[in-house]
């Protein structure tokens, strides 16, 4: 007696692994995790959402009365702003300058940006982050 059990010919085990094939493309192509469509933003999307605000630059012009260093922390005027090491100063022609080196009385221009709104970024959202520190004007001479 010959018995023959369920046998697969070759054409339908390629048929199968070719579904399964197209079935893993297709969810790749989709991506998967969340999805704005379901409420929750992509990584991606939060993300791009998070450095909309961080490109936009503020410059400010005002006279030199106070400036206190501490920590990370430039306060002009009473007024906070975040010190990174690679914010510049500069004298009037652009040229590098040290902080001590700007005299109070003087009318300096600030330009900053502001914080991130991302959990991982070091700074908030309303922190102002200084990019450049310019000496426009000296104090006047009494």
């Amino acid at each position: 007696m010959n018995h023959r059990g369920p046998h697969r010919s070759k054409r339908a085990g390629r048929e199968i692994l070719a579904g399964i094939l197209l079935f893993v493309l297709l969810l790749a192509w989709k991506g998967v995790g969340a999805n704005e469509k379901y409420g929750m933003p992509s990584e991606e999307e939060a993300r791009r959402l998070g450095y909309t605000n961080t490109n936009a630059s503020a410059e400010r012009v005002v006279w030199l009365e106070s400036l206190i260093q501490q920590e990370d922390r430039l306060f002009v005027n009473g007024e906070p702003f975040v010190l990174e090491h690679r914010t510049r100063f500069e004298n009037e022609r652009g040229g590098k300058i040290r902080l001590g080196d700007i005299p109070f009385g003087a009318q300096i221009e600030l330009q900053y940006h502001m914080g991130s709104r991302l959990e991982d970024s070091g700074y908030g959202p309303k922190d102002k982050i200084l990019t450049r520190v310019r000496l426009l004007q000296p104090p006047p001479r009494k």
